[in-house]
């Protein structure tokens, strides 16, 4: 691979990697997100399922903000639709006909959707694969390995 190419794939992994401390890194690491991945129909066609979703806490929300929060240990991702952070927020996904039977207040949201990636949830989830992590590990480690200069002879 060419010293140049190298250099350029250096700069950019050290770019994703500031902007993971900055805008993605969660927030049990102590950063600004909350990482959750799509399952169901109820936020049709905003969201799909499989999609990944990046959140950022704010102090009150709106009606019409996205949100995510936490029902029985796993992410719910609906629409704000009437209420208020102090009584709680009225719920309802995009896909479903009636209000969701939570009320969450501000404290009880983990963020408003930030950011998008279309089926990145089932890349994510494809990581776990005992099969694909080496591999793809083993990919960034080359394309990250030091290059000798050319014209100087190995050691």
């Amino acid at each position: 691979m060419k010293p140049v190419v190298r250099n350029v794939i250096r700069f950019a992994a050290v770019v994703a990697v500031v902007g993971w401390l900055l805008l993605l890194r969660p927030t049990g690491l102590g950063g600004p997100a909350t990482h959750v991945i799509v399952s169901g129909a109820s936020m049709l066609p905003t969201l799909q399922d499989g999609d990944f979703v990046v959140t950022h806490d704010r102090e009150t929300y709106q009606v019409g903000d996205v949100v995510a929060f936490r029902v029985g240990g796993k992410h719910v991702i609906p629409r704000t639709a009437g209420g208020n952070g102090a009584t709680g927020y009225e719920l309802k996904g995009d896909n479903n006909p009636a209000i969701d039977p939570w009320r969450p207040t501000d404290s009880d949201i983990a963020g408003e959707s930030r950011y998008v990636v279309a089926a990145g949830g089932r890349l994510i989830g494809g990581l776990g694969n005992p099969f694909l992590l080496p591999w793809f590990a083993g990919w960034l480690a080359l394309f990250l390995t030091p290059s000798r200069p050319q014209g100087h002879p190995a050691p």
